[in-house]
């Protein structure tokens, strides 16, 4: 398999959670990053790569995949024997889908109104934060706290993609939902202090 490319900002966006797969598989990539304030996303050349313009890409043995959900469920489905994923016959097959959804669709969906206010006031900001912490972490929360208080990790008894979505997905916001949990705040702690979580950076 040739080099597996990654098109991204920088270090600290979602490709992040492709890096730190990368990094536990011990599988070589190169980076690609295009300057997002110049809108380079925007070119000719890179909507000739995804014309939704959208970060981060991947470029897989020729093949272009996009969504970081879709890159990690790929590499891990190409990658099979290295175990980061269960066996199609597990009983936890289910559940680690389960927990990729809830972690790029509820968790990141209950700060899309946050999201769109980058460059409002402070004020503004606050008030939406102020609205996912009151709303929607309390139930994200309970949730995950259901699952990891006698977990190490997310799903079965060993390290999957699962965890590296899940993990990813908790700092947003401030860190609104670690504050509410020292279950999930040890969590992440095991998650981010991993040698290949470190080495993608994805954390700083």
């Amino acid at each position: 398999m040739k080099k597996i490319l990654i098109h991204s900002f920088a270090h600290f966006d979602r490709s992040g959670r492709v890096r730190w797969l990368l990094e536990e598989m011990n599988i070589p990539y190169e980076d690609k990053f295009w300057d997002n304030k110049s809108r380079a996303h925007k070119t000719p050349e890179f909507l000739a790569i995804n014309p939704m313009g959208a970060m981060p890409v991947a470029e897989l043995d020729g093949q272009v995949v996009t969504e970081s959900t879709g890159i990690v469920l790929a590499l891990c489905d190409r990658f099979s024997e290295m175990g980061f994923a269960p066996a199609l016959d597990s009983p936890d097959r289910a559940l680690y889908f389960q927990w990729h959804s809830f972690a790029a669709t509820t968790m990141e969906m209950a700060f899309a109104g946050y999201f769109a206010t980058r460059g409002a006031p402070a004020e503004q900001r606050a008030a939406e934060l102020e609205k996912v912490k009151k709303e929607k972490a309390p139930e994200i929360v309970a949730m995950l706290e259901k699952r990891l208080k006698d977990h190490e990790f997310i799903v079965g008894n060993s390290f999957t993609s699962a965890d590296i979505l899940v993990a990813s997905s908790l700092p947003y916001g401030e860190k609104i939902l670690l504050e509410q949990s020292p279950i999930l705040q040890g969590y992440w702690k095991r998650m981010s202090e991993r040698p290949a979580a470190k080495r993608a950076k994805l954390f700083g």
